[in-house]
């Protein structure tokens, strides 16, 4: 199972000087590739990578993404 130390968190460039939390992941929303942010659940048009500090798996983004009410039709091969 693969990890990451790296996550993108939502960025809005009009206020560079403020710092989210919200964790994104790619997400696929009526067709349409999007940013969704994890504990928002809204979609996010620009993101930041940033190192988190320690490994994060696939499942930790699915659990994460399940916890934030996201409606997942498939839970295979999400993130491919």
């Amino acid at each position: 199972m693969p990890n990451t130390k790296k996550l993108l968190v939502a960025f809005d460039p009009t206020k560079p000087d403020i710092h989210s939390s919200d964790f994104l992941v790619p997400w696929n929303r009526a067709g349409q590739p999007v940013l969704l942010g994890l504990k928002s659940n809204q979609d996010c048009t620009y993101g930041l990578l940033v190192f988190v500090g320690r490994a994060v798996s696939e499942d930790d983004l699915l659990a994460k993404l399940v916890d934030s009410g996201t409606a997942i039709e498939n839970g295979d091969n999400i993130f491919r």
